[in-house]
């Protein structure tokens, strides 16, 4: 007499695990816009992001829509030339220096949106200034570890009225 069974593992449609990678770096360019442009009108950028299996190109969306993201970089804005009653002037060069965290978003397998805030340094001409910023930025996936990813990005000092504005295009690196 023989007893025997059979089983097949069970098939959870609603759980996809993550396929994605944690780590990206991004550099490109920025564009100023605003007030901003009439001084620095553009610069380069360079980012490193941190997001638990959420960068890169997905073999499934996630199942949890949203989840959390790690940020920093430097971004350097190059100093426009004037000329003020018949004397040329230079503005100094810029550089940002901003650690964010927030919220990302997978729109679809090869693509996603995220939402970070929060502090950075601003040093120019000798000067260190502390900022508050955020950043709105998206990737779409050309292949499993490339992506180009635009952005815009907020920076404000607390003690002016206007706030910094700029929009990037960088190409991202994503391991």
């Amino acid at each position: 007499m023989a007893l025997s069974g059979i089983a097949q593992e069970k098939n959870d449609k609603n759980k996809v695990l993550p396929t994605g990678y944690s780590k990206s770096v991004s550099s490109g360019i920025n564009i100023s816009f605003g007030e901003f442009a009439q001084t620095h009108p553009f610069g380069v950028g360079t980012n490193f992001t941190w997001s638990k299996n959420r960068l890169g190109l997905m073999g499934k969306k996630p199942s949890k829509a949203f989840g959390f993201i790690a940020d920093g970089g430097i971004d350097y804005y190059f100093g426009n030339k004037e000329t003020v009653s018949s004397n040329p002037y230079k503005y100094n060069n810029f550089t940002y220096i901003h650690t964010y965290a927030g919220i990302i978003y997978n729109l679809c397998k090869k693509g996603n949106i995220n939402l970070v805030t929060g502090p950075a340094l601003g040093l120019e001409g000798g000067y260190t200034t502390f900022f508050w910023g955020a950043n709105l930025a998206g990737a779409y996936y050309i292949n499993e570890k490339i992506a180009l990813a635009p952005a815009i990005q907020f920076m404000k000092d607390p003690d002016s009225y206007y706030p910094l504005l700029s929009i990037s295009i960088k190409g991202s690196w994503t391991f």
